[in-house]
């Protein structure tokens, strides 16, 4: 259903930023308890925003390396992690653009024996199929599809 005319756009909340401003607000090598953190980014967003949204905010900031974490007590502390740069706001994907995107492949895993260059008409197999890639005097060696992985192997010849 499309959106009412006189409907208010939504407004985007961005609380990794706010929580970054809070603790550069504090300096560098000051601790900073979640608490505060909390009650700073909703008085910066300017409207009250879930507390869930901040602490995922800063989980993501942690993982990324842009703050570290440690406990005091029942509550945890965040530092910042270094110099750290200006977070962008998050960008807006088109539906139909995010529906066709293909998924990302698995890296290959790294053969066990020596690199087997892949001949240049090669470059597909179908999941459970394997491929010859070259039968020699001493060994034979294979390509397969398993489960979305290549695997290339070489086999000594009976």
């Amino acid at each position: 259903m499309a959106a009412r005319k006189n409907s208010k756009p939504k407004v985007r909340h961005d609380p990794r930023k706010w929580a970054l401003q809070v603790l550069q607000s504090a300096g560098s090598g000051v601790s900073v308890p979640t608490s505060v953190i909390v009650s700073k980014a909703s008085a910066l967003g300017g409207a009250k925003i879930p507390y869930h949204s901040i602490y995922g905010a800063l989980r993501t900031l942690v993982r990324r390396g842009r703050l570290t974490v440690r406990r005091k007590g029942r509550e945890r502390v965040y530092r910042l992690a270094g110099p750290v740069p200006a977070v962008a706001p998050p960008r807006r994907r088109r539906r139909a653009a995010a529906a066709a995107a293909p998924a990302p492949a698995a890296p290959a895993p790294k053969p066990s024996a020596p690199a087997i260059p892949l001949p240049p008409g090669l470059h597909k197999i179908a999941p459970g199929e394997i491929a010859l890639l070259h039968v020699g005097a001493t060994h034979v060696e294979t390509a397969a599809n398993i489960e979305g992985q290549l695997v290339l192997k070489r086999h000594p010849r009976p």
